[in-house]
């Protein structure tokens, strides 16, 4: 059984260092057209090989991804040595739109601040998930004054005519307040990330 599991894993082991060959190699093919280090993230393809670019090199994702509940100040520094230890150099980490604006139209990023600096400190990279109207169907991440607004902000209608927990996705309110607060966070991101 051993010899099994050593030959998977072998086997595994082979697969990996192929894909990582083949996305330095395929890198290499396209660095000729190479986004300046100034530049966005991107996606670069020449001659059938794509390469994810970041400061204007190839760059291979070692991905991780926090718990939901990771997404508060005070848990973040549990994550960065797990981050460390299986040697992820990204982590996805959600910001909630109950973080952003818990009351509506006032802003608040010191999560997203706190966040940025500690991953900076750290050296890994950052993809940040919204959690907007909806997460797996759910409004749980929206804010109390949109959940509590039915009035406002319509819950969906079941096939027997009884309103839903989940927010409608035919609102044009619900779709304004979620937008609107996430070109904030965008806004500022691109402030504190030029």
């Amino acid at each position: 059984m051993r010899t099994s599991i050593c030959g998977d894993r072998s086997r595994r082991l082979a697969a990996g260092l192929a894909a990582l060959l083949l996305a330095v190699g395929g890198g290499a093919a396209i660095a000729a057209d190479a986004p300046s280090a100034n530049s966005v993230p991107r996606i670069v393809t020449r001659d059938g090989h794509h390469a994810l670019f970041v400061d204007g090199a190839p760059y291979l994702m070692l991905g991780a991804q926090v718990n939901n509940s990771s997404n508060y100040p005070d848990v973040l520094p549990e994550v960065w040595p797990t981050i460390k230890r299986i040697h992820a150099n990204t982590v996805e980490v959600p910001v909630a739109w109950e973080q952003v604006e818990p009351k509506e139209g006032q802003f608040d990023f010191s999560f997203v601040d706190t966040l940025v600096e500690q991953a900076r400190a750290n050296k890994v990279r950052l993809v940040l998930l919204w959690f907007g109207t909806w997460k797996n169907t759910g409004p749980a991440y929206a804010p109390e004054w949109v959940k509590l607004d039915a009035k406002r902000f319509p819950k969906m209608i079941t096939a027997s005519g009884q309103p839903h927990y989940v927010l409608s996705p035919h609102s044009r309110n619900t779709l304004e307040a979620d937008k609107r607060a996430f070109v904030k966070l965008m806004e500022h991101i691109k402030q504190i990330d030029p």
